[in-house]
């Protein structure tokens, strides 16, 4: 059984934790994070005037988070703040948070933001669709890749052309892929995207 001085001490504990916690939660009182231009921009404002610098994390469980950039503290406290993450992660849910570091044992953290990023749908053109003494032109359209992989299949399953390409986060993208590469009577044209995106889509003959 408890004394009523131990009552009162676990009671003063207990409230001085509560209000601890609530000031953290309610420290970052602007945190938001959209999707613009085939990035993530994350915008925040805080109150506290002590931050050494402040660290934009990453999750996919919304459990364990990574490290994505880490942000130098303004002057202004009634400034907004602004981050990017170009790695996106389509067709999931990845959550977002802001860790503030006070000092090397003090930091605050703030409400954790779930985003989901639909990918559209590649489309693929080829010409010619017949194989020809002319060489092969692909068209990649509604691209979210930043870079692309494409080869070729023989019928045998042999590796007639594979090459990687530098997109740079274009929604379009052209290749031209040399007739003399592609040895065979028929061939299957498959692309592959950092966004995980597999398409067979074409076979030419």
């Amino acid at each position: 059984m408890l004394n009523q001085s131990k009552m009162r001490k676990l009671i003063i504990i207990g409230f001085t934790l509560f209000t601890i916690f609530k000031a953290q939660a309610n420290n970052i009182n602007i945190f938001k994070a959209n999707i613009e231009e085939k990035k993530v921009v994350l915008r925040w404002m805080t109150k506290e005037k002590r931050a050494q610098y402040f660290i934009v994390e990453k999750s996919t469980n919304g459990l364990h988070f990574k490290d994505v950039k880490r942000v130098t503290p303004l002057q202004d406290v009634r400034k907004l703040y602004k981050a990017f993450d170009h790695q996106l992660l389509g067709n999931k849910v990845v959550y977002y948070r802001i860790k503030q570091v006070i000092n090397e044992n003090n930091y605050l953290y703030s409400p954790i933001i779930p985003l989901r990023y639909k990918i559209p749908t590649l489309k693929i053109d080829v010409y010619p669709k017949v194989l020809m003494h002319g060489n092969v032109h692909v068209w990649l359209k509604d691209l979210h890749s930043r870079r692309v992989k494409i080869y070729a299949l023989s019928a045998d399953h042999r590796v007639l052309y594979n090459q990687f390409f530098n997109t740079r986060n274009k929604s379009t993208h052209y290749i031209e892929i040399p007739r003399k590469c592609l040895n065979s009577k028929a061939v299957k044209l498959i692309i592959v995207t950092d966004q995980g995106m597999r398409r067979e889509k074409i076979t030419i003959q």
